[in-house]
């Protein structure tokens, strides 16, 4: 690993720290929930958080671009564009279950180099650095080798949404051939499966902020992200104008052993 990716690494560190101080002092409080455009839910937390990781950032490089959920885009001038969702989970978040996370990545003129999942409630963290390896609090980790969907776990948050997409059939017939089936849905899935303790978390709608870590973190374990068309479609916002946020843009991540029995199931 160079230096310049173990710096941006320890950037991202300490984006982190930040945005779990910040969130960590909501925790368990009744904080007031607003309702955005789309219907999601947004607390100060989440936007406490997200101040909280640009202005870290930006005090050590002030060209730095900027991509986050809940203040948009900001163009950088260096090459190097942080993406960010402060909290992954906030509707976890507000009904105090503590299965949410911070969602940070850098790229480098285009390309993902660093990716971390964050779970401030549980004080746990996985990293990974392009050529350096992914690591859970420090130790070496790479996903699980488990081969034969019925003997593995699949992930994934309500199975409302994949009904929505028009895809619930295909995801009931998928989960019927995993032995274990759980709705630990968000950041916390591919936290499992980054970490080994599930072989696959799939996701029917995402956003840029959702997903960014995920391309550095899968590849650095042994593991393998797409959407559900085998492509990485959804990173060209990163560098462009397309909009931030899609209903059409999927995700699925795993231990690469399951992954292509995946794609086929929602070809």
């Amino acid at each position: 690993m160079d230096s310049v990716r173990s710096d941006l690494l320890q950037l991202a560190q300490g984006a982190a720290d930040v945005a779990r101080a910040e969130i960590l002092r909501h925790w368990k409080s009744h904080v007031q929930v607003e309702f955005k455009a789309d219907n999601t839910p947004v607390t100060a937390a989440d936007k406490g958080a997200e101040e909280k990781i640009r202005a870290f950032l930006r005090g050590r490089d002030s060209g730095f671009g900027f991509v986050g959920e809940e203040f948009g885009r900001e163009k950088g001038k260096n090459g190097i564009a942080w993406v960010m969702d402060p909290i992954d989970g906030t509707k976890s978040f507000v009904r105090q279950v503590p299965l949410f996370g911070t969602l940070l990545a850098c790229f480098a003129d285009g390309e993902p180099v660093v990716g971390l999942i964050d779970l401030p409630a549980l004080g746990r963290r996985v990293w990974a650095v392009r050529g350096g390896g992914a690591f859970l609090d420090g130790e070496r980790v790479r996903v699980s080798q488990v081969a034969d969907p019925a003997q593995g776990c699949l992930l994934s948050g309500t199975v409302n949404t994949f009904e929505t997409a028009g895809l619930g059939e295909r995801f009931h017939s998928l989960r019927r051939e995993f032995g274990l089936y759980r709705g630990w849905g968000d950041c916390f899935g591919y936290f499992q499966v980054a970490c080994g303790f599930a072989e696959a978390m799939v996701d029917p709608v995402v956003s840029i902020w959702d997903v960014a870590p995920f391309p550095v973190l899968f590849a650095e374990a042994g593991g393998r992200f797409s959407d559900l068309k085998g492509t990485l479609r959804m990173l060209e916002t990163v560098d462009s104008d397309l909009p931030l946020k899609s209903d059409d843009l999927t995700a699925v991540a795993s231990n690469g052993l399951v992954h292509d029995r995946i794609l086929r199931a929602f070809a």
